[in-house]
């Protein structure tokens, strides 16, 4: 089991499980899809840096650049809509929108 700590703004750690594809606090656990960890795992890995949509689009089809510039860019928005509304139960977690480049997530003070 590959364990990793995340450290939120407010100083509680969150453990994620990356191949269950799980975050963990206290009581609560967040599970994603393949691709929807893979989306997570790389706004994570890029924190807080911004990450654009071909970028994602590329990571879901395996660096398979014709399928992913073939691919609408909305898979990724609807996969980020899903990614927000899992982590709403979690706290803090933020994923802004970057106009014109893509996503970007955020460590924030928990709620």
């Amino acid at each position: 089991m590959a364990l990793l700590p995340i450290t939120r703004a407010d100083g509680t750690v969150i453990t994620c499980d990356t191949e269950k594809r799980t975050l963990v606090y206290n009581r609560c656990t967040v599970s994603f899809t393949k691709a929807e960890w893979k989306i997570f795992y790389c706004l994570y890995e890029h924190n807080p840096t911004a990450v654009p949509r071909k970028d994602l689009l590329a990571l879901l089809w395996d660096g398979d650049k014709l399928a992913a510039n073939s691919a609408n860019t909305r898979t990724i928005d609807v996969h980020v809509g899903v990614i927000k509304k899992k982590l709403s139960k979690m706290k803090g977690f933020r994923i802004d929108t970057v106009y014109g480049v893509g996503y970007r997530l955020l460590l924030t003070r928990r709620v």
